[in-house]
């Protein structure tokens, strides 16, 4: 099993998304999930875009 942290559209909000996997052995209570994903801060993708596109014009 795997877990994901997940936004509801673009600026929604943040869900906890689970994929069952093909493990044939399910999750008790008190299992924890080892794979699970990071999630994507749009803020920091977009702040980050916004200062390369401001280093690629300024004179080296």
């Amino acid at each position: 099993s795997s877990a994901s942290i997940l936004t509801s559209g673009l600026l929604g909000e943040q869900y906890i998304g689970l994929d069952a996997g093909g493990d044939s052995v399910k999750l008790k209570a008190n299992d924890r999930i080892l794979i699970t994903q990071d999630a994507v801060v749009l803020e920091n993708l977009i702040g980050r875009f916004l200062y390369d596109k401001a280093q690629e014009g300024t004179p080296q």
